[in-house]
């Protein structure tokens, strides 16, 4: 009998963390490309299982955190979002009307959005008047042990599962969105604050006693997400740091975060168990004289504050590097935006796939689509193609530039006019390379199934080693392939 010690430890660590996309930077620079089911490669990063999106007062943490979370509802069927609030100070209709907003961004493929999140059953609400943190963890906890089993909550996922050949199976996620760690209280400290009197010794120590419960909490989030399907999702609150003894360096929690800044009322253990944890350092209105750089439509020239440029950094990284500063455009009105977030990281790139001068331009891998600044982000809305292919600009430029040869071999290099020509030439129709996912999900069979298709399957079939298994036209048919006729072009039709 060959007897070793793999073969003792019966269950082996899957090397993949099913990260849902957000669409936007935040897939990429913190994400890595996984097989899929069917041969496609599939980008594995944006949410995690556990992260924390920090900021001061009034910078978009809940409206960044909502729209990192969007998605999900379209990938997974079943999935829910849940929403706790900790400060007494969040809008129930605000949130779903943020994640609706931001599911809106795709209707173009089809999917069917609700009217209603609540109503549907894909939202619900609850607050620290209602539950304490003790009890919020003691019914999640609860939740995950009842449907751990429960076939019905068990979905195959377009991964691929490395140990058995078959696609992933894993259970419908649960997003779970507190807002914020900073104030959650846990059960002693909530009784407390009811029986102890102002100035006491007892109420001293409430500050003690509140991070004690949150920090056992967060100890288990290095398994619990990850074991019953249910990102847990939240923002906390930063603030000055004080050292008393002029002689000593103030102590850094996050090895990027400045010396004089520190997480507010969280516990110490946050800093190395989040997978994520982004923190806010500016912000400042996108205008151009005192109007909108970007019109909501042209000649919308009010002078208001609607778009707002936030930078983040992610300052504890697990999936990707640390410490490099990116930038989200959020709205107001509308939320975070992720085809203008990924438009301005082009632009900051040195125009990376832009065609034409600085006043009308086209993106290289949607040509015939001219664009201008007052009417950008109408034409942002209106095609749904420009979306996905600012989207795959972004993520090519970040791979072909900060990823070294092991995680992207050099002969997938190239520039995004070449992507777009090689790619016509072999035959392909980039109106249906362009109308697809660009987040994974669970498979789902049907006439109204969107089919998906990654930056790196792009690249891959630009050097004829992919055909996406749900293209329309067999590889051998594509005009690539076929022999030209007498007198014609191989690339002819």
């Amino acid at each position: 009998m060959n007897l070793s010690l793999s073969n003792l430890f019966t269950k082996k660590k899957s090397s993949v963390v099913p990260m849902t996309n957000t669409g936007t930077v935040l897939d990429v620079s913190a994400g890595s490309f996984a097989p899929g089911h069917k041969g496609q490669m599939i980008l594995v990063g944006g949410l995690a299982p556990f992260q924390c999106i920090a900021a001061l007062p009034n910078m978009f943490k809940t409206t960044i955190n909502v729209g990192m979370m969007a998605p999900m509802l379209l990938a997974f069927v079943k999935s829910i979002v849940h929403a706790h609030d900790t400060e007494g100070t969040m809008s129930d209709v605000r949130i779903e009307g943020l994640i609706l907003n931001a599911l809106r961004l795709y209707t173009p493929l089809g999917y069917k959005i609700p009217e209603s999140l609540t109503g549907d059953g894909r939202a619900f609400f609850t607050s620290q008047v209602d539950y304490d943190a003790t009890q919020l963890f003691d019914l999640l906890k609860k939740f995950a042990k009842e449907r751990k089993d429960n076939k019905d909550f068990i979905v195959e996922c377009e991964l691929l599962d490395e140990h058995t050949g078959k696609p992933l199976k894993m259970l419908v996620p649960l997003i779970s969105f507190w807002d914020s760690l900073s104030f959650m209280q846990g059960a002693a400290a909530e009784s407390m604050m009811e029986e102890g009197d102002i100035g006491t010794s007892d109420m001293n120590m409430l500050a003690m006693r509140a991070n004690m419960a949150k920090s056992q909490i967060v100890e288990q989030m290095n398994t619990f997400p990850h074991r019953s399907g249910i990102f847990i999702s939240t923002t906390a609150h930063v603030g000055q740091s004080y050292q008393l003894d002029p002689r000593k360096p103030n102590v850094r929690t996050l090895r990027y975060l400045a010396d004089n800044i520190k997480l507010k009322r969280v516990p110490e253990n946050l800093s190395f168990i989040t997978g994520n944890c982004y923190v806010i350092t500016r912000l400042q209105p996108l205008l151009t004289n005192g109007a909108p750089e970007f019109p909501y439509t042209p000649g919308d020239n009010a002078k208001d504050t609607d778009l707002v440029e936030v930078t983040v950094i992610n300052m504890r990284g697990k999936y990707g590097p640390s410490n490099i500063p990116l930038t989200l455009i959020v709205s107001q009105r509308d939320g975070l935006l992720p085809y203008l977030s990924n438009y301005m990281y082009l632009k900051e790139n040195d125009r990376y796939g832009f065609i034409g001068n600085m006043q009308n331009y086209v993106f290289a891998l949607t040509p015939e689509i001219k664009v201008q600044r007052t009417n950008l982000r109408q034409k942002f809305r209106e095609n749904y193609s420009m979306q996905v292919g600012v989207y795959h600009l972004m993520n090519m430029h970040w791979m072909i530039n900060r990823w070294d040869e092991n995680k992207l071999p050099t002969k997938y290099h190239c520039t995004p006019e070449e992507l777009y020509n090689q790619i016509k030439e072999r035959g392909y129709d980039w109106d249906l390379l362009l109308n697809t996912r660009f987040f994974f999900g669970e498979i789902v069979e049907g006439k109204d199934h969107v089919n998906y298709l990654s930056t790196l399957d792009l690249l891959r079939m630009r050097v004829g080693e992919y055909h996406p298994y749900w293209y329309p036209v067999k590889e051998k048919d594509l005009v690539a392939n076929k022999k030209p006729e007498k007198g014609e072009s191989k690339l002819e039709s």
